[in-house]
């Protein structure tokens, strides 16, 4: 459901993906981690309803959650659990990817994501990330 557009993707009202954003590591160039960044975690849309436009709006959705709700936010709900020199909120959205999954890299590029380095665990997954 796109709580941003008003209109549901399903005409009897079916959810047909979704969209998960939680705090991840961030690989720099030279494979060491730089810090943590909200991340798209999982996007999954249903077979049927690819193709029309659910993944780049759940995108969308997703810049737009973090920058209104938890850019203010990152340093105090995290200051606990990490060091401040792991706080580097750098107002980005960053995802990791399958570096064989073409067509997602693919829709990634053309939401304006740039491939930035690999998996600090697996080096056959690429790390995108976008300036917010």
């Amino acid at each position: 459901v796109d709580y941003y557009g008003g209109e549901q993707n399903c005409a009897d009202g079916c959810i047909v993906g979704f969209c998960e954003v939680a705090m991840l590591p961030i690989p720099s160039a030279d494979g060491k981690e730089r810090g943590y960044a909200p991340c798209i975690a999982n996007l999954v849309v249903s077979p049927n309803h690819r193709r029309r436009g659910i993944a780049s709006r759940m995108i969308q959705n997703a810049e737009r959650f973090v920058r209104l709700h938890w850019a203010e936010s990152l340093s105090s709900c995290y200051a606990d659990d990490l060091d401040e020199d792991d706080l580097k909120s750098e107002g980005i959205l960053g995802l990791y990817v399958d570096e064989k999954n073409k067509g997602a890299t693919s829709l990634y590029l053309r939401e304006n994501f740039i491939i930035t380095g690999h998996s600090l665990k697996e080096n056959e997954r690429l790390f995108l990330e976008k300036k917010l």
